[in-house]
Order: structure tokens, then sequence, then C-alpha cells
């Protein structure tokens, strides 16, 4: 006989109660009744919470382009006008005091930053250096717009070199009995002013020459001592092996330089001079025999010819320092447009001191060497490396240089200088020249009646004598 199984239905689940609800976040039911009505409740609120989060990233987003439209005017005030850096950051700081996102930290530092250099230094504020200080600046300020508000891959600006200590240079000295057979720096070390430094990021320290070709990399890392401030110290063997007669450390200097491609800092200005200190210069006359000669070939017409009637050249050292020779040139020639001096050389670093006086015989008038007469006649002259003219065509008169040491009316020296010479470009070499728009031949030093004589030119010596002195001292 078989039982029967009876099924019975489970019991209905007891009804939630309100306060049951209430704990169940993020449920919407939809029955019973009071369930519905609190779980209405709870998607009104989260839908207000979606809402408040979207109108916090819209109000990010205004933020955002807020502070990109200040930084870009910024920007572009420093652009026109980089040495108002300060008040231009000042005024910026202004606009974003209350913002809290981490551009507008950046830039609040960075004002902070300057003005502390400034104000604590006083180094980067001089004339020259405020326009770099303010482009400094101005580099920043699109670091920071490029990095933290458009996103951009971006490199941090390399640091701003203002001064050094000592300023004028370090000397370096070759004596091989105290310091042995090597360049040996006085004082030993710079301080270097500036801002940005960091510990992290040390320059590269090159030696260069006058022309900023590297003589060699200096292996000398920087101490660093503040953001703005490090230190040099010059070992003599950074120096080994640098011959005592080297040519390239004759104006040569330290450079400190960074890695950053992008940096487009003033190199020039993060450079030391150093002044190199051996024997005293000296400077001695040429060979005689070149110079104790009468006859000068030059140029007339394009052709090349002998003038007979040019004087000699003599040279004297100076016998206490050697650090002077003296040219005196007799009669110089007036019968030819130019004629140059291949033994009267010029040198980078020396110094040139000139004087002339007298008359010459222009087959009309006897009349000045310096600055001519009627008939439009007078010498002419150029010395490489002073800027005093530029052969063949530019030759200038002596009077453009020279000023008369009297009353002109008389016959007096005139003189110039010193001049300093400066890498002077080839020739090197005096060249000499004379203007005539006549005849070059009845130019010379003749006594002859039929011409008219100037009272400067009256009752004195007839003929010129040019002198030049040179210096290396």
């Amino acid at each position: 006989m078989f039982r029967q199984s009876i099924i019975r239905p489970e019991p209905m689940p007891r009804q939630a109660k309100g306060a049951d609800i209430a704990g169940m976040e993020g449920i919407c039911l939809p029955q019973p009744h009071k369930a519905r009505a609190t779980s209405g409740i709870i998607c009104l609120a989260s839908a207000l919470i979606l809402c408040l989060s979207l109108a916090a990233s819209l109000a990010s987003c205004s933020e955002a382009d807020n502070l990109l439209t200040t930084l870009n005017d910024a920007i572009k005030q420093m652009q026109v006008a980089p040495e108002s850096f300060q008040q231009i950051m000042k005024q910026t700081v202004d606009k974003i005091a209350d913002k809290t996102t981490e551009t507008a930290r950046q830039v609040i530092a960075l004002a902070n930053d300057v003005v502390f250099n400034t104000a604590a230094l006083g180094l980067c504020m001089v004339d020259q250096v405020l326009p770099r200080m303010g482009l400094h600046v101005l580099q920043h300020l699109e670091f920071i717009r490029d990095k933290y508000l458009l996103k951009m891959t971006a490199d941090r600006p390399s640091p701003i070199v203002c001064n050094f200590n000592p300023n004028t240079g370090i000397v370096l000295t070759w004596d091989p009995e105290q310091y042995g057979a090597k360049w040996h720096a006085i004082p030993p070390g710079a301080t270097v002013f500036g801002y940005d430094f960091s510990a992290d990021n040390p320059p590269e320290v090159d030696l260069l020459d006058d022309n900023n070709v590297l003589i060699r990399k200096l292996n000398l890392i920087p101490v660093f001592e503040s953001k703005y401030q490090i230190q040099l110290t010059l070992v003599d063997d950074y120096f080994a092996h640098i011959d005592e007669h080297d040519s390239r450390m004759r104006g040569a200097r330290i450079g400190l330089f960074w890695a950053n491609p992008a940096d487009s800092s003033d190199r020039a200005a993060n450079q030391l001079p150093l002044l190199t200190s051996t024997q005293p210069q000296t400077i001695a006359c040429p060979n005689a025999a070149t110079l104790l000669n009468d006859e000068r070939t030059g140029t007339l017409d394009g052709r090349n010819i002998k003038d007979k009637n040019s004087r000699r050249v003599t040279c004297t050292e100076d016998q206490g320092t050697h650090a002077s020779i003296t040219y005196r040139i007799i009669n110089p020639t007036v019968r030819l447009a130019t004629v140059a001096f291949p033994d009267i050389q010029f040198a980078d670093g020396e110094q040139v001191t000139i004087s002339a006086d007298g008359c010459l015989n222009n087959g009309n008038h006897w009349t000045r060497y310096m600055d001519g007469a009627p008939g439009g006649t007078y010498g002419l002259i150029y010395i490489p490396g002073t800027g005093i003219g530029q052969p063949p065509s530019t030759l200038v008169r002596p009077s453009d240089v020279l000023h008369p040491t009297g009353n002109p009316s008389y016959r007096v020296p005139w003189i110039g200088g010193p001049f300093a010479v400066t890498k002077p470009q080839s020739p090197t070499n005096l060249v000499l020249g004379f203007r005539d728009d006549d005849n070059y031949l009845d130019n010379g030093y003749e006594d002859n009646y039929f011409t008219d004589m100037t009272d400067e030119c009256k009752q004195i010596d007839l003929g010129v004598n040019l002198t030049i002195t040179i210096s290396v001292a």
C-alpha cells in the first residue's frame, strides 16, 4: 500500500519592514509599497551624488581653464618684457592664491624662489642679468603649464648662472719649482651664484679656448651648497698634460653646461675667465736686415712697382721690461697707392700707439701727411685688429684716428691710442698708402721752389716721421 506524499507549500516570507529596507544600500525593490517608497529615496540620493560629482568635475575643469588662461597671459607678458618678471609673477600669484591644485602650488613655489633668490643674493638683479632671469622664469612657467596642465612631456629648464666669485677670473700660473710642471689655479676655486641648482643635476665643467672650442672636459663635480650656490674646486691634476706654451690657454675659460637639450640660456654667461700667468710677456724687433731696406714694393694702378724714394724703417726695443717695441718709418712712401710691411706684425692682445708729424711735396704744395690739403692728397694707414682700416680699399686717413698735441697750424705731433688688437684677420701686418687724384709720381720729399708751402710746413725740417709702438704689457 502506497503512502501518499503531501507537498506542503513554503510559508510566505515575512514582509520586510521599512527599517529593513533602509539598510539595503544600492538596492531598489519594486514592491511592496513601503519598500518602493524607500527605494525611490535611495535612487534619488544616488542621482544627487552623481550630479554633485559631475558638478565638481565641471568646476575642476573650469578651474583648470582659468589656470591655463592665467599662465598663458603671464607667459605672453614675459615674452614681451622679460625684465619685468617680478611684477608679472606677483600679479599671477595674486590671481591663483586661493587655488590648491598642484599647478598652483608649483607657480607659487616658483614665485617664492625667485623673490628669495634675488632678495638674498642681489646678484641676478644687475641690468644685464635681469632679462636673462626673466627668460629663465618664462621657461619655468612654460614647463609648469606643459607638464601639470597640458600633461605633456616637458624638460625642466637648466639652472641659470648669475655671477662668479671671483668674477674677474682665476689666475693660472706655471711655477715648476713650487707646484710642479703643471698649471696651478689662484685662488684654487670659485663660488657660482645662480638659481635652481640641484645636487641631482650637476653641470658638466669644460675647459674652453677663447673661441669656445673644447680643450678638455674637466673631471670636476661641483659641490652643491644650496639651490642658489655651488662651489668649484680646481685641482692641479685637472690641467695635467697641458703644456706651458699651449696657445689655447691664452684667453681660456671654464664653462658650465647642463644636459638639457632644450635649454636656451645664455651660455656665454656661464663662463669664468682663466688668466694665464707665466713669465712676463716680451716682444722683440724682427730681423733688422729686412727692415733696413730703402726700396719698398707696393701697388699703383694695379701694378706692383718699387719706390726708391721711401726711407728706412727702424725698430727699437724697450731695454727695461722688453714689453714694447717702437717702429719709426721715415718718409713713408707717397708714390704708391698702398705698400705692405710684412715684418711689422700685430697679434691678439697687443696695444698699439701711433704718432705722426711732418709734410710732403704733392707736386703743387707742401702739405701735411696726416690730414691732407688742397688737391686732396694725404696718407693712409691700416692696423689689423684695431678697426683702423681694412685693405685694400678702406685704409683710413691718419687724422681719423690721430689728434694734434698742440696748434695744428704748426708742426706738432699727432698721436692716437693705445688701440687694442683683437683677433686680427689677414693681413696681420701694417699697410700704408697714399691718396692722390692726380699724379703719384710727382709726390715726394724733395724741395721744389715751384711748390707753395702751407703755414704748418714753413720754417721746419721737411719730411714725415711715423712711429708705431706695440706693447704686450
